[in-house]
């Protein structure tokens, strides 16, 4: 990262960012998303370029300010081999002033060395303060029955404070997942899982029967998980919902075909 921390404006492009998913890094991010083994073969969970979409909009990180992730998109065009080099390189395409922050959009290509991209990411952040994290009330209020209308169970998850950790494991400096001290200060009950857990159980769901090849998987994060929840996901055709035991939806989701 550069010292003085760029200010997000639409055009901005980041610098570019290696990187490289082998088979013990994404291990590592199934561990503690209750992934199960082989649901992606030899294949990369498209979930975990998400991760580097993060780590590819980093520069735009100000420690002053808090960025809450409120939603992600990924599209693969190509499938992408576990150990296959790609070059991870974020454009800045929206900045836009709400009443609780400014929302920071970006698109993040995945290239090859021959400068095809398999893979397109896109990552939303509202930029805020402490101060208006506080007041944002957290309780959230259970789903009303007609919106949970025809979608069924189709896994279960227990994010606890180990997997939380274990899973913001390349992120060290972003607290809010680690210490309670800091979410405390935010006004949260108890450290957060990131968004991008429920993303990977939505992923999860998507690759039953066989992982697609061309697609787009989406999420919005509406609600914070904490790292004492358990939640459901539940599934009416290709769109997803994340609940907690209180039956607030934590996030929502879906999946389509990408043509070609």
């Amino acid at each position: 990262m550069s010292p003085v921390e760029p200010k997000p404006r639409v055009g901005l492009l980041l610098p570019p960012l290696p990187t490289l998913l082998g088979a013990q890094r994404q291990r590592r991010y199934h561990r503690a998303a209750e992934v199960g083994e082989g649901c992606f073969d030899d294949e990369v969970d498209p979930a975990l370029f998400a991760n580097d979409c993060i780590l590819a909009r980093k520069p735009l990180k100000r420690p002053e300010v808090a960025g809450l992730h409120v939603s992600q998109r990924i599209e693969q065009f190509e499938p992408v081999t576990l150990g296959e080099a790609l070059t991870a390189q974020a454009r800045v395409v929206e900045v836009t002033a709400r009443r609780n922050g400014t929302l920071v959009r970006a698109r993040v290509a995945f290239a090859r060395a021959d400068g095809s991209v398999p893979v397109v990411g896109e990552i939303g952040s509202l930029e805020t303060d402490a101060a208006a994290m506080r007041a944002k009330p957290r309780s959230g209020r259970p789903a009303e029955a007609d919106a949970l209308s025809d979608f069924v169970e189709l896994s279960r998850k227990h994010p606890t404070e180990a997997r939380v950790k274990d899973y913001s494991f390349e992120f060290p400096d972003y607290l809010v997942h680690f210490d309670p001290q800091v979410s405390d200060r935010l006004g949260l009950r108890s450290p957060v899982a990131q968004g991008l857990m429920s993303f990977s159980y939505m992923a999860e769901v998507m690759a039953r029967g066989g992982p697609p090849r061309r697609f787009a998987l989406w999420a919005e994060f509406r609600h914070p998980v904490f790292w004492d929840d358990r939640v459901r996901l539940l599934g009416r055709g290709r769109e997803y919902l994340v609940l907690n035991e209180a039956g607030v939806i934590c996030s929502t989701g879906g999946c389509s075909d990408l043509a070609g």
